[in-house]
């Protein structure tokens, strides 16, 4: 995994463009991109904090049957190690209630239906 200037631009308009209202908001970017959101409040959370944060959801995902823990989520881990994704963009923005707000793009996307991640 490399970061690219490309993705990292794609994601830096992105998180711009949500300082108004930095509640995680999917965008679909025309299956360009996957991405991986977070919205933080009490804190300045680091890079290495916020990707912690996805890879937790690890513990939820089951390899051999490719499938999550019930009412459990697992999709930003999967995103952050999919195999095929080699680029990354990273981007966080100050919002105006003063929050944070974190996009990581990756291309090519991942997390596709009934695929294992690697």
């Amino acid at each position: 995994m490399v970061r690219d200037n490309i993705v990292t631009a794609y994601a830096q308009n992105y998180a711009n463009s949500r300082r108004e209202n930095c509640k995680p908001q999917l965008k679909l970017s025309g299956c360009q991109y996957g991405e991986n959101l977070f919205a933080g409040y009490d804190k300045k959370y680091t890079a290495i904090e916020v990707v912690a944060f996805w890879v937790s959801e690890k513990q939820w995902y089951n390899y051999t049957s490719n499938s999550c823990a019930s009412d459990k989520v697992f999709g930003h881990y999967i995103q952050v190690v999919w195999k095929n994704s080699n680029k990354l963009g990273y981007a966080r923005v100050k919002c105006n209630s003063g929050s944070i707000y974190v996009i990581c793009s990756y291309s090519p996307l991942g997390n596709y239906i009934d695929e294992r991640p690697y």
